[in-house]
């Protein structure tokens, strides 16, 4: 299967961080909740967030749900 699509995670990412809901709530447009999350695990432990962060504001008031 070819990788998903880089900026089409990132939104799906920022979007559940942004409004707080599980990530099994991500509208279907946006991609698979599955590959968000994972994307945000390996984003999360490598820094890599934090660098994302520095440069698109995040509102991160809580970690999102972890339903997924």
């Amino acid at each position: 299967r070819p990788p998903a699509d880089a900026r089409k995670t990132l939104e799906a990412v920022v979007y559940v961080l942004s409004a707080g809901c599980r990530w099994d709530e991500l509208p279907e447009e946006m991609g698979s909740h599955i590959t968000a999350w994972r994307r945000w695990r390996k984003w999360k432990e490598s820094g890599m967030m934090e660098l994302i962060q520095s440069v698109i504001p995040v509102p991160l008031s809580a970690p999102p749900k972890s339903r997924v």
